[in-house]
């Protein structure tokens, strides 16, 4: 399968589906990512590195300081 049609089965936009075609092309079935849309490709499995609490805060920090501008 290609990245489009990854993209279009799964309902996932076009460079995610490059990213899986990619990985399985490697033969790498785990994607470290912390797009929680590609937990939907079966063919995958999904770890997102980061802790949600970290994540959490990042985004306080960069919605605060879009505020400001």
């Amino acid at each position: 399968m290609n990245s489009l049609n990854y993209a279009t089965t799964y309902n996932i936009e076009s460079w995610d589906g490059y990213i899986v075609t990619l990985a399985l092309s490697l033969g790498a079935r785990v994607v470290y990512s912390m797009d929680k849309e590609l937990s939907k490709v079966k063919e995958i499995t999904v770890i997102n590195p980061f802790p949600k609490d970290a994540i959490d805060k990042y985004h306080k920090y960069i919605k605060a300081k879009l505020r400001k501008t």
